[in-house]
Parts: structure tokens; C-alpha cells; sequence
């Protein structure tokens, strides 16, 4: 919640203010209701794309780490033999069964760090993006919301020879 309130206050109120600044102001209705559009179908948007991307590199790195884990393998017949001792203690006719549970519980576990981190590396890269995008803008047209220089920069700007309004 910190990040994305954070985040809306550097991206969203810079993008209204830009598009108040040079929208039609007898459309302020339909103004209003692209602000909210903005602001709450972008968050939706966000986290609709953020959990699909994390459920499917979840199952894609599960699958992975899968394809290791064989039948009979002897690092796999050790560890399944392992933990079928310590659950035979509960119950000797269902620890093989509950062994192979935690042997899958921990792939799955695995595999959804291996998508977590994947998701960050993604935020990462896209964040790099996003610092190239805003290196390449230009400065933006005088308009409404341009400050007006006061102070000792009127001053000097007077003293230079260029002319503030």
C-alpha cells in the first residue's frame, strides 16, 4: 500500500494535472470520470496483471523444478524416505502419502519464489523503461498551471534582460 500510494502521488497527479491543464473546462464531468477510471481501473489493471504473471511463472518454474524430480531417482527415494519416517509416527499407512505431499508442497514452494523473483526482475527492468521514457521528454509548454518565477529569481531574471509576466 505504501509503494502504490507513493506511486500515485509521482505518476497519477502529474498525468491530471497535465491533462486538466489542457482539457476543454466545459467538459468537467467527463473529466472527473476519467480521473477516477484512472485511478482505481489502474490499480485493478495492475494487480490483475501482476497475479496472472506470478500464477503462470509459478506453474511454468513448478514444472521446471519437476522435470528434475524423478521417480526412483535416489536423491528423491532418500528424501521421500526421510520424510516417510517422520510421518510414520502419525500413521504408518498414509506417510508415504504425506511424504509425497511435502516433497510436492516444497517444489511448489520453491517454484513460487523462482516467480516472485522473476516478478521483481520484471518491476526492475520496467522501472529502467520507464527512467528512459521520461529521460527522452521535453519540456513542456507554458500553460495554466506554469509558476511563475517570484523573489530573487524574478530579480535576476529582470537583471538578465528577460522579461517575466
Amino acid at each position: 500500500m505504501l509503494l502504490q500510494s507513493v506511486g500515485h502521488a509521482f505518476t497519477l497527479q502529474p498525468i491530471i494535472l497535465i491533462a486538466l491543464s489542457n482539457s476543454d473546462p466545459t467538459r468537467k464531468a467527463a473529466f472527473a470520470a476519467y480521473i477516477q477510471i484512472m485511478r482505481l481501473g489502474g490499480a485493478e489493471i495492475g494487480v490483475a496483471l501482476t497475479g496472472t504473471w506470478l500464477r503462470v511463472l509459478e506453474q511454468v518454474h513448478s514444472n521446471f523444478i519437476g522435470q528434475h524430480v524423478e521417480s526412483g531417482s535416489v536423491d528423491v527415494t532418500n528424501v521421500l524416505g526421510k520424510l516417510g519416517n517422520y510421518f510414520a509416527s502419525h500413521g504408518a499407512s498414509i506417510a508415504q502419502a504425506r511424504a509425497l505431499g511435502s516433497l510436492a508442497a516444497v517444489v511448489q514452494h520453491k517454484a513460487n519464489v523462482l516467480a516472485y523473483i522473476d516478478g521483481f526482475r520484471l518491476c526492475f527492468w520496467l522501472a529502467i523503461l520507464a527512467l528512459l521514457v521520461v529521460s527522452l521528454m521535453t519540456r513542456a509548454p507554458p500553460g495554466p498551471f506554469t509558476p511563475a518565477p517570484f523573489g530573487l529569481a524574478k530579480a535576476v531574471l529582470c537583471k538578465c534582460g528577460v522579461t517575466v509576466s
